[in-house]
């Protein structure tokens, strides 16, 4: 076997960390991260629609979002992963309601299976993206996160065209402007990120 593979092996018990957690605790970890988002999404999909801005709504749930104070360390007796990187937690929120909004339109449109495949793997582009960008960040490649992030904007804007096909009648406005609100909101922070 060669060398590097046998060193750093992907199975391996390894860790090369200085947290020793066992997997119990990292599962719980998970746990806490994935509610962090459930957070977010919850007091987003509540406060957005009354007016309040995403990054309000991120200080609301314990997230510091700005690009210019990365000195968050709010959550600084956890291990520092993708999964409670602040950006991360933001945009999987986002990505949330954006697909709970689409899921609303496309069950009350009753679309084409051929368009809801495209929209749903455009919106899994968006989010893989911003979540390469994001560990590419804390890799310090700041000029490939910055790529990645201009990347997921363009398509989001791809997202929004496929949105704008649909009417604004009043069955689906409210889901409409629901998706439009969270592209718009993924766009400025990805704008934000990508100067």
């Amino acid at each position: 076997m060669d060398d590097f593979f046998s060193d750093f092996s992907f199975g391996g018990a390894s860790d090369f960390g200085a947290n020793q957690w066992s997997e119990r605790e990292w599962l719980e970890y998970v746990r806490r991260a994935r509610a962090e988002v459930d957070k977010v999404a919850a007091l987003y999909a509540q406060n957005r629609p009354n007016g309040m801005d995403f990054e309000s709504i991120a200080r609301l749930a314990g997230w510091n979002i700005s690009p210019i104070d990365d000195a968050d360390d709010s959550h600084a007796d956890e291990p520092i992963t993708l999964i409670n990187h602040p950006i991360y937690i933001a945009s999987r929120a986002l990505i949330i309601c954006l697909n709970s909004a689409i899921e609303d339109i496309v069950s009350r449109e009753r679309c084409d299976a051929l368009f809801v495949l495209h929209l749903s793997s455009l919106i899994h582009e968006a989010a893989r993206l911003i979540c390469v960008a994001v560990n590419s960040t804390d890799l310090g490649e700041d000029v490939l996160a910055r790529t990645f992030y201009k990347s997921a904007i363009m398509c989001l804007n791809s997202i929004l065209a496929k949105i704008e096909r649909f009417g604004n009648y009043t069955e689906i406005w409210p889901s409409k402007n629901r998706a439009t609100l969270a592209i718009f909101d993924l766009r400025q922070l990805c704008l934000n990120l990508s100067e």
